[in-house]
Parts: C-alpha cells; sequence; structure tokens
C-alpha cells in the first residue's frame, strides 16, 4: 500500500560492514597526517623587518641576541629624525633577516643616548657581535646609507 510507512520488520537494517573498512582508513591516514605535522621541524619564528622600540631594559639583551644590529637614536621632536626614519624603515625591510633595526628614543632614554656619546639627531650606530663598528649622524639618502650599512656590517652587495 503506498504512502503508509514500512513496518519495522520491513525496514532493512544498513551495511555497516563495507563502512567499517573506508574508516578505518580514512581514521588511519588521518592519524598519519597529524603525526606527521607535529613531528615536522618547526622554522623559528622571523624577526620582524621593521625596527624595534628599545629601552634601557631591552637595549643590550637585543644587542646580545642579534648578530648585526643598526640603531636609530631619535627624538619625536626632530624634523630631521622624522624625515630620516621611513629610509631606516626601508632599510630594515630590505636588510631582514641578515640586520635588525632598533629605535631608541633618546628623550626617552637619554642614558642610551650618553652611553653612546650622541650629541646630535639623528644618530645611526652599527654594530657587530654587540660592538660598535660605525656612527653617523644626520639625515643621508638611502643609498649611501644602504652602502656604508653594508660596509660596516659585513654585508654583500653595493
Amino acid at each position: 500500500m503506498a504512502g503508509r510507512p514500512p513496518a519495522p520488520s520491513e525496514i532493512q537494517a544498513p551495511d555497516f560492514d563495507g563502512d567499517t573498512d573506508e574508516l578505518e582508513s580514512i581514521r588511519a591516514r588521518m592519524r598519519s597526517e597529524i603525526l606527521a605535522a607535529r613531528s615536522a621541524p618547526v622554522a623559528p619564528p622571523a624577526p620582524p623587518a621593521h625596527p624595534t622600540d628599545l629601552t634601557a631594559t631591552t637595549f643590550d639583551r637585543f644587542l646580545a641576541d642579534n648578530e648585526r644590529v643598526v640603531i636609530d637614536v631619535w627624538a619625536p621632536w626632530c624634523g630631521p629624525c622624522r624625515a630620516f626614519s621611513p629610509i631606516l624603515d626601508a632599510l630594515a625591510v630590505s636588510l631582514a633577516p641578515a640586520v635588525r633595526f632598533g629605535k631608541v628614543n633618546s628623550d626617552a632614554e637619554p642614558g642610551i643616548a650618553g652611553r653612546f656619546g650622541v650629541t646630535g639627531i639623528p644618530t645611526v650606530l652599527s654594530f657587530r657581535r654587540s660592538k660598535l663598528v660605525d656612527r653617523f649622524s644626520g639625515a643621508h639618502p638611502k643609498d649611501v646609507v644602504e652602502t656604508r650599512l653594508r660596509r660596516f656590517l659585513g654585508l654583500p652587495g653595493r
């Protein structure tokens, strides 16, 4: 009779036996993929490709943790510092990860500026293995700064 629901005795149970093998195969494949992903080597996170703001608390650790470091000593009120900042930002991107860039606000961190005898800003300090290898003051064109940084930090190019 059409339209009536089947009686319980008329309902056929689904055949799960064939599905069991397929499900086990899927589970086994997923387990192996998860285990492979867990055992894959994880690369350390890339350093940021922009200058890091440094303080008296973070300055020495930043030098110690990075082989090549360029520090921009600046102040917020300094027009040449603000004009020069985009040049250093661009170099931080183009020279990453070989060189790490940092910024020190000389008003907020006068101890760092005094430690390196900074008397004019902007001043750029270049370090290799935590040793000061070069310094210059004033805003300069990007190509001049890049050539100088490459030479004193031992980088190939220009």
